[in-house]
C-alpha cells in the first residue's frame, strides 16, 4: 500500500523504529505481531483517532466563534452605528477641548492683577480711594465688578447698547463697559451703591419701588443710574421726553410705562414715598 503524507507523519510520530512499515493503517502486518489489528494497535488507533476528533472539534468551535462574532457585526443597527461613531467623535474632540482649557487658564493667568504689564491705578469710587494694579486693557465695568466687587452695575451687551453697566464719572452718565478704568484716575466715579442704602433709598430708587417700576431687574440698576442723572438734566415735562432722555437704557421686559411714570413722580415730588 502506498504511504501517504498523513500517515507518514503518524508513524513517525508514534513509532520511531526501523522497522514502520507494518505500522502503517492498511498494510500487513508480521506474523509475530498477533497484537496488531488494521497495522496498528486498537488501544493506539482510538488514541489517534480521538486526539484527530479533538483538533477538528477544536477547530470547527473557532469558526463558529467567529462566523457569530461575523454575523452580529452584520446584524448591527442604525442606534449603535450611530453610538459607535459618537464615541469616536467625542473621543477625537477631547483632546482639543482639554487644549483650549489649558490655553484659556494660561490667558487668565497673563490677564491676572499680577501680571508683568499690570500697572498701578487710583480709582475714587463711591467717596473712597481705591490703589489698584490693574491690565491697561481692563474696562471700568470689569474694574468695578472683578477688582472692586461692585456688582450693581451689571454686563449686559458690553457694546454699550443696552445701559445696564450705567455709571456717573463727576456726575456724567457714562456706559462703563466702553471706558477704560487707566482714563479715570483721581475722578469722582458713583455707582448704584453710592446713591443709597437699603435703610436710607434715594428718591428715584423709592419711586421705582412704589411705581413697580422693575420686573427681572437686571436693567434696573442702569435704569436709575440714568434716572438719577436726568434729574439734572434739560429734560421737558412731557412723558415722551422723558422716554428720548431715557433711550439708551434698554429693558427688555418692557416695563417702560412704569419707569417713566417713578421717574416724573419724582421729578413732580423729590421724595416719594416707597408703597
Amino acid at each position: 500500500m502506498k504511504e501517504t503524507g498523513k500517515n507518514r507523519g503518524l508513524r513517525r510520530r508514534f513509532f520511531p523504529v526501523s522497522n514502520r512499515s507494518c505500522l502503517l493503517p492498511g498494510s500487513v502486518p508480521d506474523e509475530g505481531d498477533k497484537h496488531l489489528k488494521n497495522g496498528l494497535p486498537e488501544k493506539l488507533r482510538l488514541l489517534i483517532f480521538d486526539e484527530e476528533a479533538v483538533r477538528m472539534s477544536d477547530q470547527s468551535e473557532s469558526e463558529e466563534k467567529s462566523e457569530v462574532q461575523s454575523c452580529e457585526f452584520a446584524k448591527s443597527t442604525r442606534r449603535t452605528f450611530l453610538s459607535r461613531l459618537g464615541m469616536a467623535g467625542l473621543l477625537a474632540s477631547a483632546r482639543p477641548v482639554a487644549s483650549a482649557v489649558e490655553e484659556s487658564s494660561g490667558k487668565e493667568q497673563v490677564l491676572s492683577p499680577e501680571s508683568k504689564d499690570a500697572i498701578p491705578v487710583t480709582l475714587r469710587v463711591n467717596g473712597e480711594k481705591y490703589d489698584l494694579r490693574i491690565d491697561p486693557r481692563t474696562t471700568l465695568l470689569d474694574c468695578l465688578r472683578e477688582h472692586l466687587h461692585l456688582t450693581g452695575s451689571k454686563k449686559g451687551c458690553d457694546h454699550g447698547q443696552c445701559g445696564a453697566c450705567t455709571v456717573h464719572i463727576n456726575g456724567r452718565r457714562v456706559n462703563s463697559c466702553l471706558c477704560l478704568a487707566a482714563m479715570h484716575e483721581d475722578e469722582e466715579i458713583t455707582t448704584v451703591e453710592g446713591i443709597g442704602q437699603p435703610g436710607n433709598l434715594h428718591a428715584v430708587q423709592a419711586a421705582f419701588l412704589a411705581h413697580d417700576a422693575y420686573q427681572c431687574g437686571y436693567c434696573t440698576s442702569g435704569q436709575i443710574m440714568s434716572a438719577v442723572a436726568l434729574l439734572k438734566e434739560p429734560c421737558g415735562s412731557e412723558d415722551a421726553e422723558v422716554k428720548e432722555f431715557m433711550s439708551g437704557n434698554i429693558c427688555r421686559c418692557g416695563a417702560y410705562p412704569n419707569i417713566v411714570a417713578a421717574i416724573q413722580s419724582v421729578r413732580q415730588n423729590p421724595k416719594p414715598k416707597a408703597g
